[in-house]
């Protein structure tokens, strides 16, 4: 049976722990825990301007925040009660701990006490006077068109009317006693009205155009403010080139692309507003947008398709992108930390700062999640560099243990770096930094020699999309470009072009062999593309060039020893335009710079490929697959003034015939401008790249030769149709076509012909020589 504990044993634990808690609590060890001895305010957000030791000046309608410090974190929720004085009216304000307050136009030239008390104990007091509003907030506004980002757009073909427009500012804020007026102005010619409506007489216009129009506030005749609005006249939507996305809510920049907001300690997220902006000005302005935010806790898309939106950020780092029409910008980084600006730690301070480019996008080395570790090695990589330390402040704090941290790197090395090579590095972490070097062992992808091919390789002549011009362009689009970049090798020049940036070269023997690569480059366009193709025009060109001048190095790729092989010139730009042999890499670094020599927005993807990779186990797919490299483009295939996302492989397009001696290569259209599901039975990504479009491009039907002045296409649905095309490879000493036969096409012919099948209806025809 069990026994109580008797009333003695309970009587002296129970004297003990009051004895200790009187000691304890004449120590003062109760209270340092959980008493409050002082209690400051603290003015942070800038909207107040300091005039003496606990004097501010507030401006008439400007919010300002106030924030109390009680200088003890472990008592969390005290009671707060916040109070402001005018003369002897002491008003209770808030209960929170952050208390937001604006004066009105009533309080201008007063001046008010605030003071907050936090379990009865008293702040010193915060004197605040109120001065009068400064002219701000200053917009265009119209009743009969929308205005995105001070742009109205006017669409001829719907007809035109006058535009109503009407100009606000915080005029609720500004006594009428000041002498505030406005004015007008059409193309820099100011206009009779003075009044805040004004109506805009379009009924002249007929052809494409764009009109100032700008409103400027005046105070007792002194210009203060002004805003503008473009109106655009177009007669149809051009394309989309570029977007951009900026805060409207003043932030402050701590560098390019990069602003900072200073949060509370309870403070989890933040509201900001954003506006993106569409160019050429002649493009959709009214295109709906896609945005997306990534924070710690990874990539979010965002709901609503506005031009302008509130966001809501979340406290650490927000990476934030906007696209429209598939065009994507740039991201903005948004840093949400409970630091001053000016008291950020320097550890912190520097990553944040210390920004990169790769893979088409401005990145940072704070690391807060594996995308931005992918990122940071795989730059780390690109620098080819060893016995370096590459540093990164590691907000996320589970990488901050070393093995975790290794683990990140491993994986960054798998998923984020789009070299080749064979990487011996040592990961460290050393509290919030963590450091990568690449040793000596290292073999970074650096091409050193042409490999000699044992295999001969015989290009089979076939019909190209691509012919030397007759008059010679004298420039390319990528002269144009308005940003440039410093190349140091041919990684950095397809990265750099693809991603629209004229290439500056290095001096020195490397510079200038570097630069010559590129006029080889640059002479392929001049020669073959001509000024009136359009983008899906000069991509067939482009195609059809490295498909047919570019052997496929199968002796080389055959090589299991990848530390040697990277160092093969087929890897790269140089066994494209030098040797006129490489591999997937080679082929499609190639097809990345040449498009971004035209405009063409391009980017390389790496996985895994291989025919078989239907049939295989999902969880085996990349272990039973090859290592591949191939290429999406953003083009508009059907010209409605929208440009797509689809794939395009350069190496598989290269349809081969193996003999004992020799490897016949064939053009074929089978991976020109696929969909992601069209390749989904073959090709596996491994790296970040876009989703494609669902709607499929028909190569077969866009596609046409010339036969005796009528144009035929290549998708061929019937015996006599496929004959003219028999007839015309016979005609041309049995060039190749690349067709699409349905299958009454298939019948006999009184032309001798040879046909590879490549599936899906896909054949490449030829016309055999006649003998003699």
């Amino acid at each position: 049976m069990k026994k109580s504990p008797s009333f003695l044993k309970i009587l002296i634990i129970t004297l003990v722990l009051t004895m200790l808690a009187t000691l304890l609590s004449a120590c003062g060890l109760f209270n340092s825990l959980v008493g409050i001895e002082n209690v400051d305010i603290i003015s942070s957000d800038g909207n107040l301007q300091k005039s003496g030791e606990n004097q501010y000046i507030a401006r008439v309608g400007t919010a300002f925040t106030l924030d109390c410090n009680w200088h003890n974190q472990r008592v969390n929720n005290p009671d707060i009660e916040w109070h402001m004085v005018l003369g002897e009216d002491d008003e209770k304000l808030s209960s929170k701990k952050t208390l937001e307050h604006v004066f009105g136009m009533q309080d201008e030239g007063k001046s008010f006490v605030f003071y907050v008390i936090v379990n009865e104990v008293k702040s010193d007091n915060l004197s605040v006077a109120v001065v009068q509003a400064e002219l701000s907030s200053l917009q265009i506004s119209s009743s009969s068109h929308d205005i995105v980002s001070g742009i109205a757009q006017c669409n001829l073909m719907d007809g035109v009317s006058a535009i109503s427009l009407f100009a606000s500012w915080n005029e609720s804020d500004i006594s009428p006693a000041r002498n505030v007026t406005l004015a007008w102005f059409v193309d820099g010619k100011k206009q009779m009205s003075a009044d805040k409506n004004f109506v805009l007489d379009v009924s002249g216009i007929s052809e494409a155009c764009t009109i100032l129009v700008k409103v400027i506030l005046y105070e007792d005749g002194e210009q203060k403010i002004q805003c503008e609005v473009k109106i655009v006249f177009v007669k149809e939507y051009l394309p989309i080139d570029s977007v951009s996305v900026m805060p409207k809510t003043d932030l402050k920049e701590l560098c390019d692309g990069t602003y900072y907001l200073q949060s509370s300690s309870l403070q989890q997220t933040a509201n900001v507003n954003f506006t993106s902006t569409v160019s050429p000005l002649g493009a959709n302005q009214s295109a709906q947008c896609e945005w997306t935010l990534t924070t710690s806790s990874g990539k979010n898309v965002l709901s609503g398709t506005e031009r302008e939106k509130e966001i809501v950020l979340q406290k650490g780092k927000n990476v934030l992108k906007v696209s429209a029409q598939n065009v994507e910008s740039r991201s903005i980084i948004v840093y949400l930390l409970d630091y001053a600006i000016d008291q950020i730690p320097q550890n912190v301070k520097e990553h944040i700062q210390n920004k990169f480019f790769f893979l088409g996008d401005y990145r940072d080395c704070y690391v807060s999640n594996q995308e931005d570790m992918n990122a940071f090695v795989g730059y780390a990589v690109a620098r080819h560099q060893t016995g370096v330390d590459f540093t990164a402040y590691l907000a996320e704090t589970s990488f901050r243990d070393r093995d975790a941290f290794g683990e990140a790197c491993s994986t960054a090395i798998e998923c984020g770096v789009d070299e080749s090579g064979s990487f011996s590095y040592v990961a460290s972490v050393n509290g919030s930094i963590g450091k990568i070097s690449f040793s000596e062992k290292t073999v970074f992808g650096v091409p050193m020699r042409s490999y000699e091919n044992p295999m001969q390789t015989v290009q089979v002549s076939g019909y190209l999309r691509y012919s030397e011009q007759a008059t010679k362009r004298k420039s390319l689009p990528i002269d144009s470009a308005k940003a440039s970049m410093t190349v140091a090798n041919s990684n950095d020049l397809y990265r750099a072009v693809s991603a629209g940036f004229k290439p500056v070269f290095e001096n020195g023997a490397s510079g200038e062999k570097l630069k010559a690569l590129y006029q080889k480059a640059r002479d392929v366009l001049l020669t073959y593309i001509s000024e009136d193709m359009n983008d899906v025009d000069k991509l067939g060109a482009i195609y059809d060039w490295i498909v047919n001048v570019v052997d496929y190095d199968y002796a080389l790729a055959s090589q299991a020893d990848g530390n040697e092989t990277c160092l093969y010139n087929a890897f790269y730009l140089e066994g494209v335009f030098d040797d006129h042999r490489a591999v997937c890499d080679g082929k499609s670094k190639a097809f990345a710079l040449l498009c971004g020599m035209e405009g063409i927005r391009c980017v390389r993807v790496c996985g895994y490929a291989d025919s078989n990779l239907a049939s295989y186990d999902e969880n085996d797919r990349t272990n039973a697959s090859f290592g591949h490299a191939w290429n999406k483009v953003l083009v508009d295939v059907d010209g409605d003034g929208i440009r797509e996302w689809y794939a395009v492989d350069t190496t598989w397009g290269d349809v081969a015939n193996k003999t004992s001696s020799k490897i016949y290569e064939y053009l074929s259209y089978a991976y020109f401008l696929k969909t992601d599901e069209q390749m989904k039975d073959t090709h596996l990504e491994r790296t970040l790249a876009p989703k494609t479009t669902t709607v499929e491009y028909n190569v077969y039907k866009n596609t046409y030769i010339n036969v005796n002045g009528t144009k035929v296409d290549l998708w061929v649905e019937s015996i006599a149709e496929r004959d003219v095309l028999l007839k015309y490879s016979q005609d041309n000493g049995c060039l190749t076509l690349c067709v699409y036969l349905a299958p009454y096409a298939l019948g006999t012919s009184s032309i001798s012909y040879g046909s590879l099948n490549m599936g899906d209806g896909q054949y490449v025809i030829y016309a055999k020589a006649l003998l003699i």
